[in-house]
């Protein structure tokens, strides 16, 4: 997205970006406004950058026995020259293994080559397919996971093995096996669980996995290193989704360490406090 036009709550239309990428300048509005979700004003015109659709694709596949070995194959493709469009992972339950899979675009010729190379570099086991696997995309692709409670867990790329196994502890003590996924190379991670697990369940298990993120965060950071060189290994745990029992039970954005720099943001942009009132936590 590269312009916006919206309307503020006072009736002012303001404008930021443009219809081409060379007069986007200055602070992002566009992006601001998109992820206040309505509580700064409304987006009444948008404009996108647009790109072709590639003329092929190639989804390299490897099966993982644990989640060091998924993280190292995530790592190799991310790193690579390569150029693959994105790389998920998924693991239905705690005892199968994590399938990792990379997708490759452009032309044919190209892309086959890719996918041939991707094979190697990932080794023994990896294959290449036109189409994708069932999983891909989920969360809400698959129509085998009926939607229930999900999770998301935002974190530093690196440390993909430790937040699965914080995850994996969190679900264990609370008595769950959520199905694991999402884009592990970009550090987002979903645990899906039923909608017939019991809603204190869900409470437990998002309360802990919470709790060990905020000792995992406190412990990486050395007490003398200031955060540009020592960052947060572990982050956030949000409930993007969950049934009306489990909302009544569960705090569904956890800790919001920015939460007194989004009140000062509202109050500059909305200072009668009128669009989307109290959709944020804290009120906002």
């Amino acid at each position: 997205m590269i312009g916006v036009t919206v309307v503020r709550a006072d009736g002012t239309v303001a404008h930021s970006g443009g219809k081409v990428v060379k007069n986007v300048a200055g602070y992002d509005l566009g992006k601001l406004f998109t992820g206040s979700f309505g509580t700064l004003g409304l987006i009444v015109e948008a404009a996108f950058r647009l790109h072709p659709r590639p003329a092929t694709a190639a989804y390299v596949t490897i099966e993982c026995a644990d989640a060091a070995e998924a993280h190292r194959a995530v790592a190799a493709a991310a790193a690579s020259v390569l150029a693959p469009s994105a790389i998920e992972v998924d693991r239905p339950a705690r005892d199968q293994p994590i399938t990792v899979a990379v997708l490759l675009e452009g032309e044919a010729a190209g892309v086959g080559e890719r996918a041939t190379l991707m094979c190697e570099l990932l080794g023994a086991g990896a294959q290449a397919q036109a189409s994708q696997p069932a999983w891909w995309g989920w969360p809400g692709s698959d129509p085998a996971r009926p939607a229930g409670t999900l999770v998301r867990v935002a974190f530093w790329a690196a440390a993909m093995p430790r937040v699965l196994a914080v995850i994996d502890d969190a679900a264990q003590s609370a008595g769950l096996d959520p199905a694991v996924g999402g884009s592990a190379a970009a550090g987002v991670i979903y645990a899906a669980a039923a909608p017939s697990v019991h809603p204190a369940a869900i409470a437990a298990f998002v309360s802990t996995l919470r709790a060990a993120l905020a000792r995992g965060e406190a412990d990486a950071r050395p007490a003398s290193a200031a955060p540009s060189e020592y960052p947060p290994v572990l982050a956030s745990a949000v409930v993007v989704h969950a049934p009306p029992a489990v909302q009544d039970q569960v705090d569904l954005w956890g800790p919001v360490p920015a939460l007194p720099l989004m009140r000062a943001v509202k109050d500059q942009f909305d200072p009668g406090h009128r669009m989307a009132p109290g959709r944020f936590v804290g009120g906002i």
